[in-house]
């Protein structure tokens, strides 16, 4: 089982060959930092055929949403392989979203768009419904579509095709996609030369991916913990594809195990939705253990823009949050905090708003 420190040790070897035998045909890539860690640096070969399945057939103004530097130069830097004209490429960046965009956004006229869920949310604003219709093609990475976001996209886009992506830059990018039809949201496909595992499941089946596959001339990942939790989809699909994986977040940032408690996104964003006018914005804190509790705790802290909350309110909305919000299948958190194996929900109202880089990470183990 290779883990983060083995592709560390994989990134010097690649950069010593890359320099002794050099070639053009290379891509530089360096991770965000997002989930904690220290950015990777690692080099991958370049595909040939990567302008071609980056763009797609027949469009001809990408529209790239993923925010960090080295991903926008990878961009620009495979449309530049493309020949003369088959297409153009805008790269933003997330402090970009200010209001000419509008305007630059009409001008340009983006027939696809790429990117991660969060940035592309909040760069609905800045499409007028024209620029919207003109929307072939929509493609989501990076971070879990939720039911509501997908929605919201059919919504905006009418004539666009939705399709997600799995990828990390630490195993030179694609490792499955979401174009067969036949595919619920957030399960994949290999895509080919890619192997997906589950290790160490639950009795739901439900454990850490690792990935094997070649990442530069004879260098291979053999069963990289990814990170990121998911389980095997049994049986063969309709497309006649036979693995099939369902990813269900990020280790830790979108799903964080206490004990027997788990905390997801998806469930905080679905209690926290049905509170409109009191929480604008939300993060999570959980910690593991404690002197007075058998698993943890957890805070959550809220922002809200009309006006803070009181400490009144707090109490009541984290009993009110405690007792809609599961964290086993059967369970609630106010349940589970009465058995005494979590300590209460603690709920607190933060003055200014959460800062907002290129993903939007609102659960954390601390």
């Amino acid at each position: 089982m290779m883990e983060r420190s083995d592709i560390a040790e994989l990134s010097e070897k690649i950069i010593g060959d890359m320099i002794a035998h050099p070639s053009p045909d290379m891509i530089l890539r360096v991770t965000s930092g997002t989930s904690g860690s220290t950015p990777l640096v690692l080099v991958t070969e370049y595909d040939p055929d990567a302008p071609k399945a980056f763009i797609g057939e027949g469009f001809k103004q990408y529209l790239t949403l993923t925010g960090s530097l080295s991903s926008r130069l990878a961009h620009v830097f495979i449309s530049s392989r493309m020949p003369s004209g088959a297409a153009r490429v805008l790269a933003l960046d997330h402090r970009d979203l200010r209001p000419e965009l509008n305007d630059l956004l009409s001008d340009y006229r983006p027939d696809i768009i790429a990117g991660f869920c969060s940035y592309i949310a909040r760069v609905l604003a800045h499409l007028s419904p024209a620029v919207s219709e003109m929307v072939k093609r929509v493609e989501l990475r990076g971070e879990m579509l939720s039911a509501a976001f997908e929605t919201t996209l059919r919504d905006q886009f009418p004539r666009a095709e939705l399709f997600e992506k799995y990828m990390a830059l630490e195993v030179g990018g694609y490792i499955g996609n979401r174009f067969c039809a036949s595919l619920p949201r957030g399960s994949f496909h290999p895509v080919p030369g890619v192997s997906v595992e589950i290790v160490d499941p639950d009795e739901e089946g439900i454990g850490d991916i690792v990935v094997s596959k070649r990442v530069f001339r004879s260098v291979r990942l053999d069963r990289y913990r990814i990170g990121d939790i998911g389980c095997i989809i049994p049986g063969e699909c309709a497309c006649g594809e036979s693995v099939t994986f369902e990813l269900l977040g990020r280790r830790d940032m979108d799903h964080i195990r206490l004990g027997g408690a788990l905390l997801t996104r998806n469930e905080f964003d679905r209690v926290i939705g049905k509170f409109p006018d009191l929480i604008d914005d939300y993060r999570v804190e959980a910690r593991r253990g404690g002197q007075a509790t058998e698993w943890g705790t957890v805070r959550l802290r809220i922002f809200r823009r009309a006006m803070a909350g009181t400490p009144e309110l707090a109490r009541e909305l984290a009993d009110r949050i405690s007792r809609s919000l599961f964290v086993t299948r059967t369970k609630t958190f106010h349940d589970l905090a009465a058995s005494g194996v979590l300590e209460p929900l603690e709920v607190v109202y933060v003055d200014t708003p959460f800062e907002r880089a290129h993903k939007d990470i609102k659960l954390r183990a601390v």
